[in-house]
């Protein structure tokens, strides 16, 4: 008995398994199989050979060759779609970034924070779809038969021996490409949830007006037991500007009795 699964490689899943819960959607798994790591790609447990071909018929050959191709050019289709989405994923972080230099504080601040992790989380798993290394293609091994024997000299292999090789490689390379597909997914929903939760950030931010962090002054009360030490000081600041500035004493104040000392009061000489 053939059953088509047994032809057909296992899903790619996570390394770290959280085991199946039924209350969990589908949106749910698709995200946990974007973010937790991944185990390499596995080939089925059966292959086929140029025993599960009846003859070497030249259609099923070609057609063979157009399966390889067209799933080898679904990885690159989904690579490309995966740098593209790193691109949205940068425009629409340039919105949170942007309030976060406007220094907003208390909640404002932590609403733009958490907006950022799926956003994060998006770039990260978009970088897992480019330069996909887990495919298969075609080598001298499935070319040529190679014995290991001195006299022996590599023979080519015959056209359904490399008709199984090039299905084989597609079946692989078709199951990588689901893998890949799914990460592509769990971008889009990690993008997705990153942009309303920017959204909701910038509606709180833009609702509420001026958000930006309050510095508190500090005021110092300076209090002086002497009430006649104010006047005082404001008596002398009055005397050095003139003096600065016209180079003598003001005149409507009392002559006072000069000091020893009182030379400092003299007029300063124009040069």
């Amino acid at each position: 008995m053939s059953k088509q699964q047994d032809y057909m490689p296992p899903i790619v899943e996570s390394a770290l398994k959280f085991g199946k819960k039924k209350f969990l959607i589908s949106a749910w798994e698709i995200l946990l199989h974007g973010v937790l790591p991944h185990a390499r790609a596995k080939g089925p447990s059966k292959t086929f050979n140029s025993d599960n071909l009846k003859d070497e018929d030249d259609f099923l050959f070609l057609t063979a060759n157009d399966f390889y191709k067209e799933t080898s050019e679904r990885i690159e289709f989904l690579e490309e779609k995966g740098f593209k989405l790193m691109t949205y994923i940068s425009a629409v972080s340039a919105l949170p970034i942007y309030l976060l230099s406007t220094d907003p504080g208390g909640l404002y601040k932590w609403s733009i924070i958490i907006s950022l992790i799926p956003l994060t989380l998006a770039l990260l798993i978009s970088l897992r779809c480019i330069g996909v290394k887990s495919q298969k293609a075609l080598y001298i091994d499935s070319l040529f038969e190679f014995k290991e024997t001195e006299d022996s000299t590599p023979k080519n292999k015959s056209k359904k021996d490399i008709t199984a090789a090039l299905i084989n490689c597609g079946v692989f390379n078709q199951n990588v490409a689901d893998s890949t597909a799914d990460l592509i997914k769990a971008t889009r929903l990690m993008l997705s949830l990153g942009i309303i939760l920017t959204l909701l950030s910038c509606c709180l931010y833009l609702a509420t007006g001026d958000n930006k962090k309050k510095e508190s002054q500090n005021s110092v009360l300076i209090s002086f037991p002497d009430s006649t030490f104010v006047p005082s000081v404001k008596s002398h600041l009055k005397t050095i500007d003139s003096i600065l500035l016209n180079g003598h004493l003001p005149t409507n104040e009392p002559n006072t009795k000069q000091s020893p000392d009182s030379s400092i009061h003299s007029p300063i000489p124009h040069p």
